[in-house]
């Protein structure tokens, strides 16, 4: 049994896309994963208003993916 100050936490892999195209692909331990994605997806519109009111393109924007996606990108970064 779980005492209250434990929590469960869990992985989120990420891909995040500029408007260039290019991405990063970041991994997250959150508790509340509901919580996270309302904050990325805040940042994110914050980031596309800015670029918008700056004259640039506004096209960032992000993508949850597998384990395994994330895995497959770290040994391909590892051998370029």
């Amino acid at each position: 049994m779980m005492s209250e100050l434990q929590s469960v936490t869990r992985w989120i892999y990420i891909r995040h896309t500029n408007p260039r195209g290019e991405v990063s692909i970041t991994s997250h331990i959150v508790w509340d994963a509901e919580i996270f994605f309302d904050a990325l997806t805040a940042q994110t519109e914050r980031t596309n208003e800015e670029a918008r009111k700056a004259g640039q393109p506004a096209g960032y924007r992000f993508a949850v993916i597998t384990r395994e996606a994330y895995l497959e990108h770290l040994s391909r970064k590892r051998t370029s």
